[in-house]
């Protein structure tokens, strides 16, 4: 309710949903902001004054550019670009040398753990283990690849069995 205050206190015109939980939608609706553009799923989309179609096969990236070009901002996406630390740099070319990764390389990352965020432990979104297997053996039969597995310190014993069971990858977990 706290919430709900404060947005009706600050009389914001224009939201943006990027959550695609529903409540967001009734939150923003109830808030009175006049301008509520979010992602339209079933009933909820009422909520909102700019509902943006889901479409299922678009990339992440570019649904959410989609709400900005609703309202005819345009938004185009070039290039992301990751900033390395120092330390990070020196991670990098200590694991690329030892893994004979060469600048022309084509390397595939995947990131095998997952379904945990803040306030949720949802393994059950996670793929198993033996999935990604099999993926990494495709990868490995279908391209010029090297594939190296992801994660922080609560994706370990994912990886590893991964690796266990699939030399092909690389692992690469903090």
């Amino acid at each position: 309710m706290r919430l709900l205050f404060l947005l009706r206190r600050n009389r914001f015109d224009r939201v943006f949903v990027l959550h695609r939980a529903w409540q967001f939608n009734l939150l923003v609706a109830l808030a009175g902001i006049p301008h509520r553009i979010g992602f339209a799923r079933g009933n909820d989309r009422h909520l909102l004054t700019h509902p943006v179609p889901v479409v299922s096969s678009r990339n992440e990236r570019e649904a959410y550019l989609d709400l900005l070009r609703t309202l005819n901002i345009p938004a185009v996406y070039e290039r992301t670009f990751y900033y390395l630390s120092n330390e990070e740099k020196k991670f990098l070319d200590r694991f690329c040398r030892q893994n004979r990764i060469r600048p022309q390389t084509r390397v595939i990352g995947i990131a095998p753990g997952g379904g945990n965020n803040v306030k949720n432990s949802m393994p059950s979104r996670r793929w198993p283990a033996s999935y990604f297997i099999e993926l990494i053996r495709r990868i490995h039969q279908e391209l010029p690849a090297k594939v190296v597995l992801f994660g922080g310190p609560d994706d370990r014993d994912v990886v590893e069995r991964i690796l266990k069971d699939c030399p092909e990858g690389l692992g690469a977990v903090d």
